[in-house]
């Protein structure tokens, strides 16, 4: 049996893991006094994020708590472990075919925990897996030369790591109907699409968002009421909110579509009820945790690498 706390009211910084380290680039937040900062004159948050993001997190009593006016005591034995980021997490639990989890590319590199809680396929060749790979219902690999560095291994289902809702994101800029970023000029430096950089933000549209193009660069969130879809080459992008890049609410098969080459894309992509398709090319780099109610993976020479964001915590009882 596993106890997991939701952390629903726990904040935590930006950029920092559990034990309070940096995990790489922060992004930029303006200060109290910088009334010119461009964050400012477009409704930006400054110095107050709320981290409303529910990240999955173990910060309670388990010898004693209460439940309604009752209270419980009893003796647990229980174990804390870090898990590391889950490079890939499909929380569909729907066994058989469709798997939730379809790996078809060739050559690509997975650095990080894989799970699936119903089936997951592996049909491509040369593919690596570097860390723990698990599956609720069913594992097939009918690729060649594939290579795991633990056997992949039947377990019982798991809580998705991370839970976003649409109305967590405190959005800078919100469209209303299908939105091409490359035709909107409030979102780009200098108010010009011709700067290839995104400003810092949280861009939402309650429809479709769409991001499209070549040498874009941004620190970033894009949040999505229905489809998103982000391609191109040579993107430089990190996270804004909460560590969080890509999210879509949709429950559409292509909730949330990449397709890439080259670029370094970073941070958590989460589609909670709806797939990731991933398609990528000529060493596209995602240093990305994808939470997924399904996820397609295709393509070849793509990295996912899952090390450089803030892992999470689960507690197992074992008594």
């Amino acid at each position: 049996m596993r106890v997991s706390n939701h952390g629903r009211g726990i904040r935590r910084a930006v950029g920092r893991t559990v034990d309070g380290s940096s995990s790489g680039p922060q992004a930029e937040v303006p200060r109290d006094d910088d009334a010119d900062h461009p964050l400012r004159a477009h409704g930006g948050p400054g110095n107050h994020r709320i981290l409303r993001g529910r990240r999955r997190a173990a910060a309670f009593d388990l010898r004693r708590f209460s439940i309604g006016d009752a209270s419980v005591g009893a003796r647990a034995v229980a174990k804390v472990e870090n898990s590391g980021t889950y490079a890939l997490f499909a929380s569909n639990s729907s066994c058989g075919s469709p798997s939730s989890l379809d790996i078809n590319g060739s050559t690509n590199g997975v650095v990080g925990a894989v799970h699936s809680n119903s089936d997951m396929h592996v049909s491509g060749s040369n593919n690596d897996f570097q860390g723990e790979v698990t599956y609720s219902c069913g594992f097939s690999d009918g690729g060649g030369s594939n290579t795991f560095s633990t056997p992949p291994a039947l377990v019982p289902s798991r809580p998705p790591p991370i839970e976003y809702a649409y109305s967590d994101f405190p959005c800078d800029y919100v469209y209303t109907m299908p939105t091409n970023l490359g035709s909107v000029n409030e979102v780009w430096v200098g108010d010009d699409p011709c700067s290839n950089q995104l400003k810092t933000a949280v861009i939402c549209s309650t429809s479709h968002l769409t991001l499209s193009g070549s040498d874009v660069t941004g620190t970033v969130t894009l949040v999505a009421g229905g489809n998103l879809n982000v391609s191109g080459s040579d993107f430089i992008l990190l996270p804004y909110w909460n560590d969080v890049l890509l999210f879509s609410s949709s429950s559409s098969p292509q909730a949330i579509d990449i397709s890439g080459s080259g670029g370094v894309w970073r941070g958590f992509i989460n589609a909670p009820v709806g797939r990731v398709k991933i398609a990528g090319s000529g060493n596209l780099s995602l240093q990305s945790s994808v939470v997924a109610a399904d996820i397609q993976m295709s393509g070849s020479n793509l990295s996912i690498d899952s090390s450089t964001l803030p892992g999470e915590y689960g507690v197992y009882l074992i008594e």
